[in-house]
């Protein structure tokens, strides 16, 4: 399971419903108002290396 970096739930990434992709590593999302949040400033959701804040 993945965790949206965005509201912190857990998402099957088989069956997520939105998904992107930001220098080379895949996101998954519960929704796409997620997906559209974490777009306009991923820097915001995850740290310099590309992986996700703890």
């Amino acid at each position: 399971m993945a965790i949206d970096p965005i509201c912190l739930m857990e998402v099957d990434e088989k069956n997520a419903p939105a998904k992107s992709v930001y220098n080379g590593q895949t996101f998954y999302f519960c929704d796409e108002a997620c997906k559209k949040k974490f777009e306009e400033d991923p820097e915001k959701y995850i740290d310099v290396e590309g992986k996700e804040e703890n």
